[in-house]
């Protein structure tokens, strides 16, 4: 139920210790040790003139972590904020709040996979007398959303950031717009923010904890991601779907990926034969990324993948003109 040997990898994965202590009677304690970096840069002093626009803010997410955590900033901010898991709620909870004279500055939705729902509210909310508040919506999606069909003053993604609230806030300090203008020009302020074409990339990994950070990453970045945990499936998905890269974990069953890439690379159809291959290793040796370069793979990188590595690698094999040679 814990999901221990899930956290136990990933602890270990990033190079730390975890353990537990239990006392009868009393229960059990779980804990890990891992190191960080520490952050770059501090929190941004909020200027406390610029806090009289925002006294009451509403937020709806149906996810109870991400709503909490907004709750939590915007307090931090000394503004009032409310809460509720439901955009109907919400819409009704603002026309109240405005008839009693206290309406919302500010109103945040969580997204999550009901985008129509946040735009129907927005649009709600936009239409009840009185002053407008400004819109921020919280995106898991980050590419179904298009600037000029958008509700919002901000769109930032999940998960959270506080800076990033805080740099989104500061940044528009909606000042500049309209209070009768509730659809303004979308400011799109988290680093993934601009979303980039669906390619597909295929994971080839046997280890479901690495399965799910590759998957998580990935789609963090805008990928569209399929996984198999071994060269057989590889193969079989690629008769199946068109894959723009392909990352390949070098170690799995059945068939490793050494021998996978070789047989892509024997390929009749020319397309398959030629499409960019990523090693994932577990060592940063030289043998092994020579082993790599022999067996046919384009690149490598180590593991425990690190998000802005990963990032670069892609942008190097799936840019436009790679994209073009491979095709």
């Amino acid at each position: 139920g814990l999901g221990l040997s899930i956290c136990k990898r990933l602890v270990e994965l990033m190079g730390g210790t975890i353990g537990v202590s239990s006392v009868e009677g009393e229960g059990s304690t779980f804990w890990f040790d891992v190191t960080l970096e520490a952050p770059r840069g501090g929190i941004p002093i909020w200027p406390k003139g610029q806090l009289a626009k925002y006294s009451r803010a509403l937020v709806a997410d149906g996810d109870p972590l991400a709503k909490d955590t907004m709750l939590k900033y915007l307090r931090a901010l000394g503004i009032e904020a409310q809460e509720t898991n439901s955009f109907v709620r919400a819409i009704k909870l603002t026309e109240l709040a405005t008839k009693e004279g206290k309406g919302f500055d500010l109103v945040v939705f969580g997204a999550g996979t009901n985008i129509e729902g946040a735009l129907f509210a927005a649009s709600s909310i936009a239409m009840v007398d009185g002053p407008k508040p400004d819109f921020i919506l919280l995106d898991e999606m980050r590419s179904r959303l298009k600037a000029g069909d958008a509700r919002f003053t901000a769109i930032l993604n999940k998960p959270i950031k506080q800076a990033v609230l805080f740099e989104a806030l500061s940044r528009n300090n909606l000042v500049s717009r309209r209070r009768d203008d509730p659809f303004p020009a979308v400011a799109l302020l988290s680093e993934e923010a601009v979303p980039k074409a669906k390619l597909r990339i295929l994971v080839a990994e046997d280890n479901p904890v690495n399965q799910m950070l590759a998957d998580k990453l990935l789609k963090g970045l805008g990928y569209s991601v399929h996984t198999v945990a071994d060269g057989t499936e590889v193969l079989e998905a690629l008769g199946r779907v068109s894959y723009d890269l392909i990352l390949m974990d070098c170690q799995m069953p059945e068939m490793d990926g050494f021998e996978t890439t070789r047989r892509i690379r024997m390929l009749e159809n020319e397309t398959l034969r030629n499409i960019p291959i990523v090693a994932l290793t577990a060592n940063a040796l030289v043998e092994d990324a020579r082993r790599c370069v022999e067996a046919g793979m384009n690149d490598h990188l180590s593991k425990p993948i690190k998000k802005e590595v990963l990032r670069a690698k892609l942008a190097e094999w799936l840019s436009p003109d790679k994209i073009k040679k491979s095709a």
